[in-house]
């Protein structure tokens, strides 16, 4: 079994957020699960995001996502043998 993972921090929420929306709106027919927290001051947000995509779109997606001003993404993959 193998799962993707995508870690989004969105340094200023009010910048960026409309967009990090945008992108996975486009890409939600990939999306798993999606869990977001935002800062004790609301400024910044944490978004984990469980991929069900091929590694082409889970790629195009991070890309993407990477291209805006104030967002880290960072891609993990988990597998486990059976």
């Amino acid at each position: 079994m193998r799962r993707d993972i995508l870690t989004i921090l969105v340094e200023k929420r009010g910048d960026s957020a409309v967009k990090v929306q945008e992108i996975l709106t486009k890409w939600g027919s990939i999306i798993r699960t999606r869990l977001g927290l935002h800062g004790e001051t609301g400024e910044h947000g944490l978004i984990i995001v469980d991929l069900s995509g091929n590694g082409e779109q889970n790629g195009a997606l991070a890309s993407e996502l990477e291209g805006l001003k104030g967002v880290v993404v960072k891609q993990v993959s988990l597998s486990m043998e059976t």
